[in-house]
């Protein structure tokens, strides 16, 4: 099944790198923040089956508590990286 994951993986940002060559500008900039958020889910998921399998708690106590908060610490990665890469201003953040 953890197959299944690269497959749909790469099934989906294979054609958004392809798209990156061809777009311009705010464009651009937006699909590859589409590309981040891709790879952070895949990241996301692999990290929640890793953590889960060092924890000696029960996997309903894993779903319900630890995979919440790696999954939303995860999201705040690409807004991070938006912020420090193109420091932009406190309003357009």
């Amino acid at each position: 099944m953890a197959d299944l994951n690269f497959i749909l993986f790469i099934s989906i940002v294979a054609p958004l790198l392809m798209m990156l060559i061809v777009c311009r500008d705010r464009t651009r900039e937006l699909l590859l923040f589409v590309v981040m958020g891709t790879i952070v889910c895949l990241v996301c998921g692999e990290l929640n089956t890793f953590v889960c399998s060092l924890v000696p708690f029960s996997q309903e106590y894993c779903v319900r508590n630890i995979t919440p908060l790696i999954e939303e610490l995860m999201k705040a990665l690409p807004i991070l990286v938006f912020a420090f890469i193109y420091e932009p201003s406190r309003r357009a953040l």
